[in-house]
């Protein structure tokens, strides 16, 4: 793998969010440090896999007992990105504490457009953050486990004979 284009150290940032109502929404991850800031647009899916890695990462690492580091890099010009994710590695840095993301778009097939530089401390509450906004969307059906329109749900496990308003399910 060559140089990434752009890297982003000293996070100020680093959190996950979504846009839009449940069932439309966007979801990013937006990471600001001392040379910019990028928004990178990702599933929902790929976030939760994404959390669920980072938690395995940090189970099988003691990191959190580790004092945050830093690398320190000097760019002339700010970082400003909004991409579309493609493919995502997560890694440990070979810092103590700190963990590497290399974030490829559609344009970057072997080059990370950005390379982010994550505290131990700022991954794990990343982790737990991915999974809140992930689950602030629509509700899960409690048969099928298919989330439920606020339009309504035919529940294809009972063959369409039990609608919305028939289901017992707490929000």
């Amino acid at each position: 793998m060559s140089e990434p284009l752009n890297k982003l150290t000293n996070l100020i940032s680093f959190y996950p969010f979504a846009e839009g109502t449940p069932g439309n929404r966007v979801f990013f991850i937006f990471a600001e440090g001392s040379q910019g800031k990028a928004r990178i647009q990702l599933e929902k899916e790929q976030l939760i896999q994404l959390s669920l890695i980072i938690q395995e990462l940090i189970a099988d690492n003691n990191d959190l007992d580790i004092p945050s580091t830093t690398k320190d890099l000097n760019y002339d010009e700010k970082i400003n990105l909004n991409i579309q994710l493609m493919s995502l590695e997560v890694k440990k840095d070979i810092m103590p504490g700190l963990y590497l993301f290399d974030i490829f778009d559609s344009n970057s097939k072997k080059t990370p457009i950005i390379q982010i530089y994550v505290s131990a401390e700022k991954i794990k509450l990343f982790a737990a953050d991915a999974i809140k906004v992930c689950a602030s969307g629509r509700p899960l059906c409690p048969l099928c486990g298919e989330p439920i329109n606020p339009e309504g749900h035919t529940c294809p496990r009972t063959n369409g004979h039990i609608h919305k308003n028939d289901l017992e399910f707490e929000p």
